[in-house]
């Protein structure tokens, strides 16, 4: 797959929904624990250059039901879904996400991870 066609030193990154997350996780079997992952790529002769965990804020709608939540307009939901379009424009708000991320207490709270692997 991947490693075929990537250049050594060429770079994948790799993002996947927090299955823990206590907002959005759902527990489902089929998503990767940040652990697995690495383990995958490592053993695939990739060397893990950097794991981070991803946007640790809830929405604004976190406390909806979620059949109520898949009702709703996506457009509406990508205004309030931090970091949302309004936010984007406040300075330095995704390199406080991304420091925020750094701190593995803090993932059982990111909605998403991600990682960065290397072709060694």
């Amino acid at each position: 797959g991947v490693r075929r066609v990537l250049k050594p030193g060429g770079r994948i990154y790799f993002v996947e929904a927090n299955r823990f997350c206590p907002i959005q996780g759902r527990g489902e079997k089929c998503f990767w624990p940040v652990d697995r992952a690495r383990k995958f790529f490592e053993s695939h002769g990739f060397k893990v250059e950097e794991t981070v965990g991803w946007n640790p804020l809830p929405t604004l709608f976190f406390w909806l039901p979620l059949k109520v939540k898949m009702k709703l307009p996506r457009k509406l939901l990508l205004w309030f879904y931090p970091p949302g379009r309004l936010l984007q424009y406040v300075p330095g708000w995704y390199a406080l996400l991304r420091f925020a991320g750094k701190f593995t207490f803090l993932w059982r709270y990111c909605r998403s991870y991600y990682l960065c692997a290397i072709k060694v």
